[in-house]
């Protein structure tokens, strides 16, 4: 018997635009359970977002830290970064002909106790030094998740230079 492999993301796409049937069918197939999890839900990590667009996680972005290479570090964790904005946009891109669109990035700050980066909630205060993370979000609820869910990457990214 062969086996069919369906990637998670493309199944709830399925689900999504499926009518009433279909959802019967597709829940009945993979359960309703998975195809009904929010996009937040589903990408925890970098390899969940792989999983969501169906690529291989080992895309050769893993560099050894001997420390000769700093500037590979720093195009790993963009790499990375892209790959996972991109799963969580679920098929949004940025329209930068429209000005009245929003385009929700995460803002972090420098904090100088733990030498990283963290998710900066409050207003902005221009007494700080600010960094924008590069990525553009179709809304602030997932430029938050992401601010705070992928705070490493980003820091390892920003610091890396």
């Amino acid at each position: 018997m062969k086996v069919l492999q369906v990637v998670q993301g493309n199944a709830i796409t399925a689900y999504k635009n499926a009518d009433e049937f279909g959802k019967k069918i597709l829940a009945d197939l993979f359960g309703k359970d998975k195809l009904e999890l929010s996009i937040t839900e589903r990408v925890k990590t970098f390899e969940n977002a792989c999983e969501v667009l169906g690529i291989d996680p080992d895309l050769g972005l893993s560099c050894s830290k001997s420390g000769a290479y700093k500037e590979i570090d720093n195009i790993s964790a963009y790499a990375k970064i892209i790959i996972i904005v991109k799963a969580l946009n679920e098929g949004w891109k940025p329209n930068w002909n429209d000005d009245i669109q929003y385009k929700w990035y995460p803002w972090m700050k420098y904090d100088s106790a733990s030498s990283s980066f963290r998710f900066f909630v409050s207003d902005v205060d221009y007494s700080y030094a600010f960094a924008g993370s590069g990525v553009r979000l179709s809304s602030k609820k997932l430029s938050d998740y992401f601010g705070t869910q992928f705070t490493d990457l980003i820091s390892q990214h920003l610091l890396s230079q």
